[in-house]
């Protein structure tokens, strides 16, 4: 199969490819784009099919599947506009739904915020997990890492799970993060002890500059977020925090919400100029634009509310305000 189609076998498939280079050149991923476009390609595939970018085939792109969330249809218009407008340019005749299609998903998702105790709980039981012998020797000692990177950098899975020793600057205590989201690297600086932690865990389990610096066993190859996220809920069980029900309770991700938060509470406290402070926190968490760190402003003013105040006449009205 041509590597050209990136697996699509349709006869629209150099179309489809070519629309997910175009996306990637601009520095946009499209992994998951690419997985939600493969129905559409099999579709496209059947004998009766009759391929365009038609209002039908939207139709049906978008159509709700049971049993999923309301943020699934959703994703899927977004993503056939942006096909479609690809067609456009290509000049072809192309549908492009207007935003009103579908209605918009509740905003009511809060992410779960871990206490300084319930970090302290789940630091310390990763560090005592069990050694068995079916396990790699290094499990604990990754986990243990793994997770302090997620909270104290602030790093997102897939960001830590793609360090490679050549990534760290052991003197500087600097790690850089290549390809986060939107592509973009960035260089984040570490706390004193856990540069500490980072440069301990390299000098036992030294590599290469192109190795993972989390491995999977066996092998040499880079630790799975699935076998991590599969990981987790066992050890929130072994650390005795309430488990996640639904879109309810702790997740991994939550430990980077946590780090936010907590960094923001901190300043706060310390009386510190939040205004000069956001875009700081802003480039350290490696988001696009400031309105991706506006959000935490939400969550911590539900302890601080004067936070928020602070900040109105610098923001405006890019602050979300809470929901009814």
């Amino acid at each position: 199969m041509s590597k050209d189609t990136m697996g699509f076998t349709s006869s629209w498939a150099p179309f489809l490819a070519g629309f997910i280079r175009e996306k990637r050149a601009c520095g946009y991923c499209y992994e998951t784009q690419v997985k939600n476009l493969r129905p559409l390609d099999r579709w496209w595939s059947e004998p009766s099919a009759r391929p365009s970018l038609s209002c039908v085939w939207a139709e049906r792109f978008i159509a709700v599947h049971p049993g999923e969330a309301p943020g699934g249809p959703l994703h899927r218009a977004t993503l056939w506009r942006e096909l479609a407008r690809y067609g456009l340019r290509q000049g072809m005749d192309a549908y492009v739904p207007p935003f009103d299609t579908q209605p918009r998903a509740p905003h009511s998702f809060i992410p779960y915020i871990y206490t300084r105790g319930e970090l302290q709980t789940l630091f310390a039981t990763v560090d005592g997990l069990p050694y068995h012998n079916r396990q790699s020797p290094r499990r604990t000692c990754t986990l243990s890492l793994l997770l302090r990177l997620l909270y104290g950098a602030g790093l997102r899975l897939g960001e830590a799970l793609g360090l490679r020793h050549g990534d760290i600057d052991l003197r500087e205590g600097v790690l850089t993060v290549r390809h986060g989201k939107r592509q973009k690297d960035r260089l984040v600086p570490l706390a004193l002890g856990l540069a500490e932690r980072v440069a301990a865990y390299c000098r036992r389990f030294p590599g290469a500059a192109a190795d993972p610096l989390f491995l999977s066993s066996p092998g040499r190859r880079a630790l799975h977020h699935s076998t991590v996220q599969g990981f987790f809920p066992k050890l929130l069980q072994r650390a005795g925090l309430p488990p996640r029900r639904g879109r309810h309770g702790p997740r991994l991700h939550d430990l980077r919400h946590s780090y936010a938060v907590h960094r923001l509470e901190s300043w706060h406290r310390a009386g510190e100029d939040l205004e000069a402070k956001l875009p700081i926190l802003s480039a350290y968490l490696g988001h696009t634009t400031l309105r991706d760190t506006y959000y935490y402003l939400r969550i911590t003013a539900s302890f601080f509310p004067e936070i928020t105040r602070r900040l109105e006449a610098f923001t405006g009205d890019v602050i979300p305000g809470a929901q009814p």
